[in-house]
């Protein structure tokens, strides 16, 4: 048979050649990426610890804004039924801020109408600073984290501008704001680097090849098909070039859940 006229050589020399270059393409991309997720896992570690950290931030500020709430509107209530029965004074042994631990002392005796007064000054504030806090929950989004750090941030920045004598409740809302922006910063940044440009390029470039450069060809050779071990051989083939994009496709959601952060307290 004349060679020239047949097409088989130059289906075989084709899928031949297809497949040295795929089998080189996959062991560079294979390596790169493995590489590429040892290094997103070391970063990932870090991350997490700062996620960790900032979240019981944010969720023991929520958790003692509450519970100063729940302090002052007691105290005031307890104030308002002994000057009810005619008392003028009473021991207090322990008081409470935001940002502080309570206070336990041997006792003050002090102004039941003045202690009164100062915690009815005090409870509107906490009831504010209560409204802008919610605990950390799910999984860090950047945009919803990015709107609550701004809210955080506009607080602060009213109570120092009409309350600067309550400068603590500020400082403490604002320190908040700030590493929950660096936060973001880092799990943004993460998530920007996952899957380079040049790791999609090179296993679509992957898939093209396998398709069209040797299975293709394969499919195309004069009796490939005709005979049973041909049909299992070539079948076998597609199996394994198959089962390799579908190794590529595994570590690419790798990459995915290495992206994916969720606040943890």
């Amino acid at each position: 048979m004349d060679t020239i006229n047949d097409p088989a050589w130059f289906y075989s020399s084709l899928a031949q050649t297809a497949a040295a270059i795929v089998g080189l393409i996959g062991a560079v991309l294979g390596s790169r990426i493995i590489e590429h997720i040892g290094l997103l896992r070391g970063e990932r570690k870090l991350i997490d610890e700062q996620i960790a950290s900032v979240g019981q931030s944010i969720r023991q500020n929520t958790e003692h804004i509450n519970d100063l709430c729940e302090w002052l509107e007691t105290e005031i209530a307890t104030d308002e039924k002994e000057l009810a029965a005619g008392r003028t004074t009473r021991i207090i042994r322990t008081t409470r801020t935001f940002g502080r631990s309570s206070h336990s002392t041997p006792g003050t005796e002090e102004d039941l109408a003045k202690h009164k007064a100062a915690l009815e000054v005090e409870l509107p504030l906490a009831r504010r600073t209560r409204e802008v806090y919610e605990p950390l929950t799910g999984q860090v989004n950047p945009q919803d984290s990015l709107a609550y750090a701004g809210r955080l941030e506009a607080f602060a920045d009213d109570l120092t501008r009409t309350m600067p004598e309550r400068e603590s409740y500020a400082n403490m809302t604002r320190s908040g704001a700030q590493q929950l922006r660096q936060v973001v910063k880092q799990v943004s940044d993460a998530q920007a680097k996952l899957l380079p440009a040049s790791f999609k390029f090179v296993f679509v470039l992957l898939i093209w090849l396998s398709l069209t450069g040797v299975i293709w060809p394969l499919l195309a050779l004069p009796g490939s098909t005709s005979t049973h071990p041909k049909v299992l051989m070539l079948g076998a083939l597609v199996i394994g070039m198959l089962g390799l994009i579908g190794f590529f496709a595994y570590q690419f959601v790798e990459l995915w859940r290495l992206g994916r952060f969720t606040w943890r307290t």
